[in-house]
């Protein structure tokens, strides 16, 4: 009798330990799952950034290619075609 409940209290003590280690994977992977949202957004908000710069990044060459006058003499000096 006295062996079951040593063998009882031995598993009772495992339980616990495999609740925690439980506890502790459960929140590692929470953080993790939020760890990899961040960088997720960080890269799309840095992928949209790359493929759309916005006016002000382009700085000097955004404005003078957004003037139609220079845009049609550029594109006469440069032969192509404004009419096609």
């Amino acid at each position: 009798m006295k062996l079951l409940l040593i063998e009882l209290n031995v598993l009772r003590v495992e339980v616990e330990q495999l609740r925690e280690l439980k506890q502790f994977l459960s929140a590692s992977i929470n953080q993790i799952k939020e760890s990899r949202d961040q960088w997720r957004g960080e890269a799309e908000r840095l992928h949209a950034s790359i493929t759309e710069p916005a006016p002000e990044q382009m700085g000097w060459l955004y404005r003078v290619f957004s003037h139609p006058g220079l845009r049609f003499a550029l594109s006469l000096a440069l032969g192509f075609s404004a009419f096609s």
